[in-house]
């Protein structure tokens, strides 16, 4: 079975269920949060500002417990330090941006503080698919700013070839990486706070999959890079 077909297996599963529990006290929560990205595997890779904005249906089940599916936009990726120029090489900070239609589906467990005041924690599995990726490079010291042509999710990117990469050994790499994978999954948690229709929450995805199979095309800087991400989050509940 292909990663596309999961993805829609796991969006279609979602819409069963919510629509088996029609006749429960369904509300709607809106969302946008933002927070810090990260790919782990590499020390290379630093944390960039993350954002992801959506919906989830809160389902409750029993007593204190609820389901929770929910379908968010997030950007994630990370930033990393390199040099970048033929003629003339400056020091550069390079962004890789990967956007995705994310599908976590918590199991929530709510504590009612007061009649106006709810604390849930909440964790289950997500599933995400990749739509947008692009590479950014800049450095500010010379208000030089640019986006690499190619979508990282198909084509990869080679950096104009112009990118060079210092380690902490002290070796130097030139920059190219394949193509990212558009199926990623793993888990996701976090808590809110609900205080009458409002809600402030924190929430972390940490992927289990690898985002590619080469960043960096070079043997010596391969590993399995995942996703992690958190955020703060505000919402409404309907």
């Amino acid at each position: 079975m292909n990663s596309r077909k999961l993805f829609f297996m796991w969006m279609a599963f979602i819409g069963m269920m919510t629509i088996s529990t029609a006749q429960a006290q369904v509300s709607l929560q809106v969302r946008a949060g933002a927070g810090i990205s990260k790919l782990q595997g590499l020390s290379l890779m630093e944390n960039r500002l993350s954002y992801k904005l959506g919906l989830t249906v809160n389902i409750p089940v029993s007593g204190h417990w609820a389901v929770q599916p929910a379908l968010y936009y997030v950007q994630k990726g990370s930033n990393f330090k390199g040099e970048y120029g033929r003629e003339m090489i400056v020091p550069v900070t390079l962004d890789n941006r990967l956007s995705y239609f994310e599908l976590p589906v918590y199991g929530a467990f709510k504590l009612d503080l007061s009649d106006e005041m709810q604390l849930t924690f909440k964790a289950g599995p997500y599933v995400a698919w990749g739509v947008v990726g692009k590479a950014h490079v800049s450095a500010d010291d010379m208000d030089f700013h640019r986006t690499f042509v190619g979508e990282l999710f198909t084509d990869g990117c080679d950096y104009d070839g112009l990118t060079m990469l210092n380690t902490k050994s002290g070796t130097t790499y030139v920059a190219g990486s394949k193509a990212y994978k558009n199926l990623d999954a793993g888990v996701a948690f976090g808590a809110d706070f609900r205080y009458q229709h409002y809600l402030v929450g924190v929430d972390c995805s940490w992927g289990l999959l690898p985002v590619t199979d080469g960043l960096f095309n070079n043997v010596a800087l391969k590993g399995d890079l995942t996703n992690l991400a958190i955020h703060l989050t505000l919402g409404y509940q309907f």
